[in-house]
């Protein structure tokens, strides 16, 4: 897996992406009953492609057997661009948080679900693509969901370390994407 790092408003991105190559943005949604997407990357997404809330929205409401919603789930939407798949990944849970009654504030992350995103994403993208995908995305889990940086690199580069994947992460906080480009995957 190759990384690249861009300070870029994620709709110029889009706009301009190279017709040559097929792109895949995978994004972290919760998985509250009936579905709520209203802040971050998701909002972005769903403001210039309604149907990744309208399908999202459908899916949470009438789960499928063959694909459920719960978290480690993905839910593919393809977009009016020939060359843009948008991946909603099931990877949080209480949009606020958890609090135990006897411990300490879970954030909404739940890690091991994007694991299981992660790896149904890759298995889509083998089985899918003649050519492998450009992967772009905004620093899954680490905002909203309230995700370790270290701890959500580990784990793309766990999934995606031995393809020749390019995955290009996106932020407009010049000090957060530093901080994340920072992050060694050998340490």
């Amino acid at each position: 897996m190759q990384s690249k790092y861009c300070l870029i408003d994620v709709n110029q991105y889009i706009d301009e992406l190279d017709n040559n190559i097929n792109y895949i943005c995978p994004h972290i949604v919760n998985d509250m009953y009936g579905g709520v997407m209203g802040s971050g990357l998701a909002k972005t997404l769903y403001e210039r492609f309604p149907d990744v809330k309208n399908n999202y929205h459908l899916w949470a409401k009438h789960s499928q057997k063959h694909n459920p919603f719960k978290l480690g789930r993905i839910q593919v939407v393809d977009t009016e661009y020939d060359n843009l798949t948008i991946v909603n990944m099931v990877a949080q849970s209480d949009c606020g948080g958890y609090k135990p009654k006897n411990g300490p504030h879970l954030p909404p992350i739940r890690y091991q679900s994007l694991v299981e995103c992660l790896y149904r994403l890759k298995d889509y993208i083998l089985s899918e693509y003649e050519s492998l995908p450009a992967i772009f995305s905004g620093l899954i889990g680490c905002d909203r969901a309230g995700g370790d940086m270290k701890q959500i690199k580990k784990i793309v580069w766990q999934v995606f370390g031995d393809t020749d994947i390019w995955w290009t992460w996106l932020s407009y906080d010049e000090d957060q994407l530093n901080k994340f480009k920072s992050i060694s995957m050998f340490s």
